[in-house]
């Protein structure tokens, strides 16, 4: 989402992020509208004017979705100290006064992004901090295409020693190159439950538990249950 009030210099931003590979869910001049596509559309990064029309400021607009975890960019004219302070304290990605290049635009979007991805197939396994976790999405990198993965749409991770497939609901699967203990520290808990050395599933999508052949049905398929994680699993689930 770009919010900026000077018409030209958005045209430009729109025509860089288009070069780059970019969506834009959006382009205003004022916060108001800018709230209502957030809410709307969600988007993953904010890239934000510090000064718009109307009475809401940039950090207004940040004050008030800060909450949402939504990565943040802010553009500016101010050579100001004291908007930079003020602006530091909502922890934004980058700081960027005018005019800047593409290059510099294109640094800060990948900074940005960088937290939520992890590389596929041949890639080195992402290091992550212990605080970071994807509560609703993360991008796999792919053939050099990065790719939105929406936590809720996860069925189950299955291990293959120091990777791992990420299954989807519709059957799409993703091979990332981390262990399953890693991956599991970044899924949601208790949203996501271990029912194997080898497999991890979504709780609620879970279907049936056979307890005689111990195994879960999930998504179309049979997962097997280990003797160490039923006592659990038994224990996350609603029984009548």
């Amino acid at each position: 989402l770009l919010v900026e009030d000077n018409v030209s210099f958005a045209l430009d931003i729109e025509m860089i992020l288009d070069e780059l590979g970019y969506g834009v869910a959006g382009i205003v001049d004022n916060g108001k509208e800018a709230l209502q596509i957030i809410k709307e559309s969600k988007p993953d990064l904010i890239i934000s004017d510090l000064s718009l029309k109307g009475e809401m400021t940039g950090i207004d607009l940040i004050n008030a979705v800060k909450g949402l975890s939504i990565a943040v960019i802010f553009i500016t004219q101010y050579r100001d100290d004291h908007f930079y302070e003020q602006a530091k304290k909502l922890k934004p990605v980058a700081y960027l006064v005018k005019p800047f290049d593409k290059l510099t635009l294109r640094s800060c979007i990948d900074t940005a992004f960088s937290g939520m991805l992890i590389n596929s197939e041949n890639a080195e396994e992402t290091t992550l901090s212990e605080s970071f976790s994807f509560e609703d999405f993360f991008y796999v990198k792919h053939n050099g295409i990065l790719t939105k993965i929406r936590v809720c749409d996860i069925s189950s991770v299955q291990s293959d020693g120091n990777y791992c497939d990420i299954i989807l609901k519709e059957s799409k699967k993703y091979a990332i190159k981390i262990s399953l203990v890693n991956l599991i520290k970044l899924l949601p808990s208790p949203q996501f439950i271990r029912i194997h050395q080898r497999h991890a599933v979504q709780s609620q999508l879970i279907e049936k538990i056979d307890a005689v052949d111990n195994r879960v049905f999930i998504s179309n398929q049979y997962l097997p249950i280990g003797k160490t994680y039923r006592s659990l699993i038994m224990k996350q689930i609603r029984k009548l």
